[in-house]
C-alpha cells in the first residue's frame, strides 16, 4: 500500500491574555453585601417578603451574568481544546485501526495455536485407549496362559494321586496353589505397551503457544440473553419510566387543574418561590 505522508501535527491559534477577570470587585462586594443581608434577614411580613423574593431576583440576574462571563472566557481556550481535538481524531484512528489489525491476527495466531495443541491431545489420548486396548488383550492372554499351566499342574497332580492310590503308594505333595486373579503374588516385568501408556499418561501436556513479550491473552466469559422473560428475577430490573410519566401527567399542568391518577402512582404538588429574572445586581 501507497505510504502516506509524513508530517507534524501542528494546532495554531490564539491563547487569551491572562489574567482572565470573570467577576470585577464590584460583583464581587454586591455579592458579598446580599450574603450578609441573608444571613440576618428574618421573613415575618409582607414587606420583609418582598424584601427576600427581591435579593431572589438579584441573584438569579447575578447568576445569569456570571454565567455569561464564564462562557465568553471559555470561548476561545474551548475553540483550542476542540482545536487540539480534531487534530488528533485522525492519527488515534490510525492508532486503533493498527491495533485492531494486529489485535484480529494475534488471535488467529492463538486460536490456530490452540487449535494444534488440542489436536496432539486427541491423538495422545486415542492412542492412549489404543494402547489400553493392548494392554488389556495382553493381560487377559498372559492370565489365560497361566491358567492353562495351572489346570495341567492340577491334572498332573491328580494323576500322580491317582497312580499312587492304584499302587498303594503315598499320595505326592500337593502343588502350591496359584492364585491367577487380578494381583498375582509376583510382579510380572513391565510390558513395552505399558511402558508406552506410562510415557504418554505422564507426558507434558502441548501448550498452545510460548507466551508473547508485551502481549497477554485476555479470557472473558460473556452472557447473551435469548429470553428475558425466563430469566430468574433476581436477574430483571424493572425500572419505572419516569421521563415517559412526567410528559404524560406533569407537563402543561396548572394550578386550579384536578390532580391526574395513574396505577402505582401518588402525584403530589410542589411550590417553590422562583425568581422572575426581573432583577437587579
Amino acid at each position: 500500500m501507497p505510504t502516506p505522508p509524513i508530517e507534524q501535527l501542528i494546532v495554531t491559534g490564539t491563547a487569551p491574555a491572562m489574567p482572565l477577570v470573570l467577576a470585577d470587585v464590584n460583583f464581587m462586594s454586591a455579592l458579598v453585601s446580599v450574603e450578609q443581608q441573608i444571613a440576618t434577614m428574618k421573613v415575618h411580613d409582607q414587606e420583609t417578603a418582598q424584601a427576600a423574593a427581591t435579593l431572589q431576583s438579584r441573584l438569579t440576574t447575578a447568576a445569569k451574568k456570571l454565567n455569561d462571563a464564564r462562557m465568553t472566557l471559555n470561548r476561545p481556550i474551548q475553540v483550542l481544546i476542540d482545536k487540539i481535538n480534531d487534530t488528533a481524531k485522525g492519527p488515534a484512528k490510525r492508532i486503533e485501526e493498527a491495533k485492531d489489525a494486529l489485535k484480529l491476527m494475534l488471535n488467529r495466531y492463538d486460536a490456530e495455536q490452540r487449535r494444534i495443541a488440542q489436536e496432539i491431545e486427541d491423538k495422545r489420548q486415542a492412542e492412549i485407549a489404543r494402547l489400553e486396548k493392548i494392554r488389556q488383550e495382553e493381560e487377559a492372554e498372559r492370565l489365560r496362559k497361566a491358567k492353562e499351566i495351572a489346570d495341567a499342574a492340577a491334572k498332573a497332580q491328580a494323576e500322580a494321586a491317582a497312580l499312587a492310590a492304584a499302587q498303594h503308594k503315598p499320595a505326592p505333595a500337593p502343588i502350591m496353589e496359584i492364585d491367577f486373579g487380578e494381583e498375582p503374588f509376583f510382579a510380572p516385568p513391565r510390558t513395552e505397551t505399558e511402558k508406552k501408556l506410562d510415557e504418554l499418561k505422564f507426558a507434558p501436556p502441548a501448550l498452545p503457544a510460548l507466551p508473547l513479550t508485551g502481549v497477554t491473552t485476555r479470557q472473558t466469559l460473556l452472557a447473551t440473553v435469548i429470553d428475558a422473560n425466563a430469566l430468574p428475577d433476581m436477574f430483571v430490573e424493572k425500572i419505572p419510566k419516569l421521563k415517559a410519566l412526567m410528559s404524560t401527567f406533569c407537563a402543561g399542568w396548572k394550578e386550579g387543574m384536578p390532580i391526574p391518577t395513574c396505577p402505582g402512582v401518588v402525584f403530589t404538588v410542589k411550590r417553590d418561590t422562583v425568581s422572575t429574572g426581573k432583577g437587579r445586581v
